[in-house]
């Protein structure tokens, strides 16, 4: 299995970038240069594969255009307008107990007491 504990998937890249950093540095970059100035005379000379190099080198590589056509279709349909005796027979009547309201009121009003006298402790 590639990558199963242990395994050094990167061992082979790491090699050969290692053998190039010291034959770069052996050289003080010689051969380096004489191989990016070739590539720049093959550029100069309208190379395909020099030019696509360099600008990927320099811009990055373009990423690829992906052309989305999609048509939707929607029903639109309006709902009909109920008067309140229509809506009350299909929906029910509910029923809310004012003194119920009342106690949900006082409620939300004690909290925001507490809520107001923690933030002028915290002052």
């Amino acid at each position: 299995m590639p990558f199963q504990p242990g395994h050094d998937i990167n061992r082979k890249s790491r090699l050969i970038h290692g053998t190039i950093k010291r034959a770069v540095l052996a050289e003080d970059g010689a051969r380096l240069r004489a191989g990016i100035e070739k590539m720049l005379d093959l550029f100069a000379e309208g190379d395909p594969f020099a030019m696509i190099y360099i600008r990927d080198t320099l811009d990055g590589k373009p990423t690829q255009a992906v052309e989305i056509e999609q048509t939707i279709n929607s029903i639109q349909t309006e709902r009909p307008k109920l008067t309140a005796d229509q809506w009350l027979t299909q929906h029910g009547v509910i029923d809310v107990i004012p003194q119920q309201i009342n106690e949900l009121a006082d409620k939300r009003a004690e909290k925001e007491c507490l809520v107001e006298a923690t933030l002028v402790k915290a002052e």
